[in-house]
């Protein structure tokens, strides 16, 4: 379980000052993509040339993974040297919160500072229209 968080576990140290954090989810149909409701598979996390695919169902199989993994998620989430950064970043963080009891600290409040591109999308997209 250790071995597997190797990289995640380490982001906290490893990420630097007043840097953005890039955040995105990534789900499949149902249990093991058999159809169904959709479940969290993937949390991509990205900054300054570093990236994490981190496997959800993998690494809340075990408690102690749990616990590794909502921490280290606790500390670069409530980060105030980290501006997070995502294109739906609430609807991913509700994701979170419902694929593990483990992320339910992974509210919108709590993820600061942080940027919804998604608003910011539409602004522009609007306004190069009339153009």
């Amino acid at each position: 379980e250790q071995s597997a968080l190797l990289g995640i576990d380490a982001a906290p140290q490893i990420v630097p000052p007043r840097a953005l954090l890039g955040i995105d989810a990534e789900w499949v149909d149902g249990v093991d993509g058999g159809g169904g409701e959709p479940v969290m598979q993937w949390l991509q996390l990205g900054c300054r040339g570093r990236a994490w695919l981190v496997d959800i169902p993998a690494l809340t199989a075990t408690r102690p993974a749990q616990e590794a993994l909502a921490a280290a998620l606790g500390v670069l989430f409530s980060s105030p040297r980290l501006l997070k950064l995502g294109f739906g970043l609430a609807a991913d963080l509700r994701e979170l919160r419902s694929a593990h009891p483990c992320f339910s600290n992974c509210t919108p409040s709590a993820v600061t500072p942080s940027l919804d591109i998604s608003h910011h999308w539409g602004t522009q997209q609007h306004g190069e229209v009339g153009r």
